[in-house]
């Protein structure tokens, strides 16, 4: 083992005389480098029991010198948000935090991945958050497949959204899914965690498992929909995801599709149960077409 270099630490009156006492041979004390170091790693575990388990399983892998990856504590943060919904904290501001590593800072950056990342699960849930944030502030982008950038809503509704165990599992998700922006140490993990647990501590919530009320129009759900086909599944979509810049490689079958969507046209009036329908099948034919886009196998972008 690497050795540690020797801390200088200069205690006050107070922890003076405790760790005197604590020390104090006359009586059993312990030894003084053993006190101190449980007291620190004491300081550090949390109280809740399944935060404590992610956080001791670290110090496991730091005691045995083991490398820990960036992506291992991304996860690592996924499963304690999650483990919240069991949780739920009033005190918004450990989350914020942990959402500042997962929140692209310089302008939008649109997911025309979004598709290639989810699997049938996470997306369920992502377009359940949708329909929570949607219900709670007017002013969200209904159908935006963004991940981290979500989370900003939520939070500035906190109040009304954090009993729910729901919305708990929906920022856990965009975590697994989302880019970390700003690096991520192992101790920022680990105070991380231990912040949320004082949350959990200081909280008096009552967890609430069923669904959060919300209230989207069929004409919501069907622009919501019409606004992920027109910016994820059209042109830009397509060239971010295959490559290909002048579109000379561009299967039939996505010629097709995007005819089939210009095909649509305006709705006059009200929208109907048929128009919705008829959009949800677009939009369905649309991630089939863009999961399977590869820039990096051009020669192999027919859609077959």
């Amino acid at each position: 083992m690497a050795k540690v270099e020797r801390k200088i630490f200069q205690p006050t009156i107070l922890t003076a005389m405790l760790i005197e006492g604590a020390c104090d041979k006359d009586r059993g004390g312990a030894n003084i480098s053993d006190f101190t170091n449980k007291a620190i790693i004491e300081y550090y575990t949390p109280y809740t029991s399944p935060l404590r388990k992610e956080t001791e399983f670290i110090f496991h892998r730091l005691i045995n010198e083991e490398d820990i990856l960036e992506d291992e504590l991304k996860a690592t943060l996924a499963r304690c948000v999650d483990i919240l919904k069991d949780y739920p904290i009033s005190d918004v501001k450990p989350l914020e935090q942990i959402f500042i590593h997962f929140t692209y800072k310089r302008g939008r950056r649109l997911r025309y991945d979004y598709i290639q990342i989810v699997d049938e699960q996470q997306d369920r849930i992502l377009h359940r958050f949708n329909d929570v944030l949607k219900t709670v502030d007017e002013d969200f982008t209904y159908g935006s497949r963004e991940f981290g950038e979500r989370s900003r809503y939520a939070f500035k509704h906190w109040g009304e959204l954090c009993s729910y165990s729901e919305i708990y599992t929906a920022l856990a998700t965009i975590i697994e899914c989302e880019d970390i922006y700003y690096p991520l140490s192992i101790f920022r993990t680990i105070d991380l965690i231990k912040w949320l647990d004082n949350a959990v501590r200081d909280s008096s919530l009552e967890t609430v498992k069923t669904p959060f009320e919300t209230n989207i129009s069929l004409s919501d759900r069907y622009y919501g929909i019409s606004y992920e086909v027109s910016v994820y599944h059209t042109d830009n979509g397509y060239e971010y995801l295959s490559g290909d810049i002048s579109f000379e490689h561009m299967p039939n079958k996505i010629r097709e599709y995007y005819q089939k969507y210009m095909n649509i046209g305006t709705i006059h009036g009200e929208v109907t149960e048929k128009d919705l329908n008829d959009l949800i099948a677009i939009e369905k034919e649309g991630r089939f077409l863009f999961r399977r886009l590869n820039k990096n196998h051009k020669s192999q972008m027919e859609v077959k």
